[in-house]
């Protein structure tokens, strides 16, 4: 079954030729070829009938379901990415398919987080939600929030909203997604459905009871050109602000205040802003508290054009991973660059890496760099996690991840 499926992919596909892959390279920690010779040839002079063929050839090979749907959820993902979303269901329906023949109960799940997200980047939301609706706990939220970012950057209000609601123990930050799926949609140039999300969030009067999502909420508008509103929401969040609440709420109202007063134009509101957040950042100066507060931070500093020091704010993570997964979340801010000390960032990460004992988890961490570098468009880097990447399904993913560009 497996090879007629991939059979009919090859076809629609178009004329691709099969490449044989090895397991040698060297294994060195920087700028050194990890992967077979078919992976970094196909990296350095990259097109898609090399990427497609690798991948293709990797899923034929490979004897696991669980593998095999990494793979062709890279090539879902990455075709969707340049457009061609009649072709990225192809991949999918296969990996769709794999998922069924899946016994083992854990296993199973874990390819239904992978895969939710993915179905909401193509626009079916719905079918991510189904495919979660037996999973509980945090892994299942985490997808969600993922899957609510993915279906932001395609301008689907409907499909965020829907996710939104698929939330249980998440239920609580439902605001913060939103507002962040708001945000994606600006970066991703989708306005109007930016607008559409924010006029939908107005109208639930939950979304009204708390300070700090009024004050971000009157930055998004502001930053869409209705100042007139934006004022007003501003109004309504000093009216809910008092310093009596907890440390943590404390802090999300001031850094919003402040976020919001650096454009607003008013000399006396800015000095303020700036001085009740002071007390703040003196309370999370260091220490976990600190990280726990991080994308907080990361949002001010790059407002105020200081990038390097929301990626200073990586080295509050304890291990490579959280490292990474940190960087996923920077690079999905607006305003975030790629500069000098970003990619000393990723560097160091990839170096540490190799601290890591299972090679499986090593690649995960390298796969999640990827995202994040690949989101601030950085080809150059990109190809150097690729190659140092170890196993060859882990690699064809990675290659996979590489076509949007090619399309550039």
């Amino acid at each position: 079954m497996k090879k007629i499926l991939v059979g009919l992919l090859l076809g629609s596909m178009g004329s691709v030729g099969i490449l044989a892959q090895d397991s040698g390279g060297p294994r060195a920690i920087l700028n050194s070829q990890r992967v077979s010779s078919e992976v970094s040839a196909c990296v350095n002079n990259l097109d898609e009938s090399c990427i497609l063929s690798i991948g293709l050839n990797t899923v034929m090979d490979e004897a696991l379901s669980v593998e095999r749907i990494r793979v062709l959820a890279a090539l879902t993902q990455a075709l969707a990415e340049t457009g061609d979303v009649p072709r990225a269901q192809q991949p999918l329906d296969i990996a769709m398919a794999e998922l069924e023949g899946i016994k083992f109960g854990f296993i199973k799940r874990m390819k239904q987080l992978e895969l939710a997200p993915v179905l909401s980047f193509i626009g079916s939301v719905d079918q991510a939600i189904a495919l979660l609706s037996d999973i509980r706990g945090i892994d299942r939220e985490r997808s969600i929030e993922r899957s609510i970012i993915m279906a932001a950057k395609t301008g689907n209000v409907e499909g965020v909203i829907m996710l939104k609601n698929a939330l249980t123990v998440y239920k609580n930050r439902s605001n913060l997604f939103l507002l962040d799926a708001a945000d994606v949609m600006l970066s991703a140039g989708h306005q109007q459905s930016a607008k559409s999300l924010a006029d939908r969030m107005l109208a639930d009067t939950v979304f009204k009871k708390d300070a700090a999502t009024l004050y971000r909420m009157a930055a998004l508008y502001r930053d869409m050109g209705d100042s007139v509103l934006a004022s007003q929401l501003f109004d309504d969040a000093e009216a809910l602000n008092t310093p009596n609440f907890g440390i943590y709420t404390n802090f999300q109202n001031r850094v919003e205040r402040l976020i919001y007063a650096l454009d607003a134009g008013d000399p006396v509101l800015l000095a303020d802003a700036q001085e009740m957040f002071s007390f703040s950042e003196n309370d999370f100066s260091r220490g976990p508290d600190k990280r726990d507060m991080a994308q907080f931070f990361a949002r001010l500093y790059i407002k105020q054009g200081r990038f390097d020091e929301a990626v200073a704010l990586t080295s509050l993570f304890e291990t490579a991973e959280s490292q990474a997964n940190y960087l996923i979340k920077l690079s999905t801010l607006r305003g975030s660059e790629n500069t000098p000390a970003y990619t000393k960032a990723v560097e160091d990460i990839l170096i540490d890496t190799m601290e890591v004992e299972s090679a499986l988890e090593r690649d995960d961490i390298r796969l999640k760099l990827l995202e994040s570098v690949r989101a601030m468009g950085d080809f150059s880097l990109s190809q150097r996690i690729v190659l140092a990447i170890e196993d060859d399904d882990s690699a064809a993913k990675g290659l996979a991840l590489l076509l949007p560009f090619v399309s550039v």
